[in-house]
């Protein structure tokens, strides 16, 4: 690089090391950025504004795919945090864009940090927004997310519950989706499925009485 031509300390030097905030809010649209972060602090991306930025790099994802190389180089678990959470309603208003890749992408990244999967349909994801509490209850909360483990596990005990209501076993139709209601995140659909069937198993017991 020229500047280490001219000075061959400058990376080490106090004014490099004030340009580190300035830089890590550059990444999204400069990608050699992240080359000079590394020659001033190769860990950067420990520091507190690497970590303030998670939100922003996040909405970037849609448009620039190689972020997500610096969102992992920041905070291996990015998506399950509480930064991230903060990035779904502009992730969710990207949805309404006119490039068709940048809509895509922005699905991908929804569905990997909410578990929730509502497609490209922005009216469905600002529906299941509002049942959150709005734009403003994504920016304290962050996202419980089931492993693949726990989805199975849910999932199992929602066809157990359909399969107990049908066979007029209330009480045990119940118990599953009380354990569904347990685990599943809050506004998720396991949710609102759990509570569906939790309505109907009682309503029918009251008419079997």
């Amino acid at each position: 690089m020229l500047l280490e031509r001219i000075e061959p300390e400058w990376p080490k030097g106090e004014a490099a090391r004030g340009l580190v905030p300035r830089l890590i809010h550059a990444i999204p649209t400069e990608r050699a950025a992240v080359g000079l972060l590394e020659r001033i602090d190769p860990d950067w991306g420990k520091s507190k504004p690497a970590q303030e930025a998670v939100p922003r790099l996040v909405c970037a994802l849609p448009t620039n795919e190689w972020v997500r190389g610096v969102l992992g180089w920041i905070d291996p678990e990015w998506d399950r945090g509480e930064a991230a959470w903060k990035a779904v309603p502009d992730l969710i208003a990207m949805l309404g864009g006119r490039d068709a890749q940048v809509r895509t992408r922005a699905v991908r990244v929804l569905i990997q940090i909410t578990d929730e999967d509502f497609g490209g349909d922005v009216g469905k994801w600002r529906e299941w927004m509002t049942r959150r509490g709005g734009a403003e209850g994504f920016t304290t909360q962050p996202c419980r997310r089931l492993s693949a483990e726990a989805k199975r596990q849910v999932t199992t005990w929602l066809t157990m519950a359909q399969a107990l209501l049908q066979a007029k076993r209330y009480d045990k139709c119940a118990e599953y989706c009380r354990k569904v209601l347990d685990l599943a995140p809050n506004g998720s659909e396991f949710e609102k499925q759990a509570k569906t069937l939790l309505a109907e198993c009682k309503e029918a017991e009251k008419r079997s009485d």
